[in-house]
């Protein structure tokens, strides 16, 4: 089957940004006092808008996790500049599927968002980006989906939203659109299945195939 409209996520699923993410919630944790977090339990929350994410880590009682958030963003941009790259294959698969119109629906802000497409030269190549600040219920919830749909309109069951955590599985399976699981994110294969997912991919080329329908 070959997808009218494309959702793709962006950390874990495009660009690998886990050494930026982990050090940034590090340096996060470390303006309030708190000590390094497990990498591993950083990852599991890649999705969730950082506000969550820093709250989960932070833990109820410990510290001001706004000040953990200010930390975060104070430290991402020259770490994930330095670090985040795209995964091998994603800009040949771009480029096989640019004669369709592209979203991307990532729990990151639409600035920091838009700022790392346009350093990958990647942001003409998405007609829609949209972040956890764009809409009232971020992942999982589906308002990503709909937001996408007001501005593409496509039936449902033509849109694959593609994504490597259930957070992305989840908001994809809410709206009713078909959904595609990539193993080499920040969610295991063993994950990922408990959100029965339509597809499940463990390479940028089995990704590149189902997009295009062979």
């Amino acid at each position: 089957m070959r997808y009218d409209t494309l959702i793709f996520d962006l950390d874990g699923t495009l660009v690998d940004s886990r050494e930026a993410i982990v050090a940034a919630a590090t340096a996060g944790l470390a303006r309030i006092g708190l000590p390094a977090p497990d990498p591993a339990t950083v990852l599991e929350y890649v999705g969730l808008p950082l506000a969550e994410v820093m709250a989960r880590l932070v833990g109820e009682g410990r510290g001001d996790v706004a000040l953990a958030v200010a930390g975060y963003r104070a430290a991402y941009a020259d770490l994930d500049r330095a670090t985040t790259r795209p995964f091998p294959g994603i800009e040949a698969l771009l480029d096989a599927v640019a004669d369709r119109p592209l979203a991307l629906a990532t729990g990151k802000e639409v600035a920091g968002a838009t700022r790392v497409l346009r350093e990958l030269g990647w942001r003409d190549r998405f007609a829609v980006v949209i972040g956890g600040d764009s809409v009232r219920h971020p992942k999982p919830h589906p308002d990503m989906v709909f937001a996408t749909w007001r501005a593409l309109p496509t039936a449902p069951e033509r849109t694959l939203v593609i994504g490597d955590t259930t957070f992305d599985l989840a908001m994809g399976r809410a709206a009713g659109a078909a959904t595609c699981a990539v193993t080499w994110g920040n969610h295991d294969r063993a994950r990922l299945a408990t959100e029965a997912p339509d597809h499940t991919v463990d390479t940028v080329a089995a990704l590149r195939a189902l997009c295009l329908g062979s």
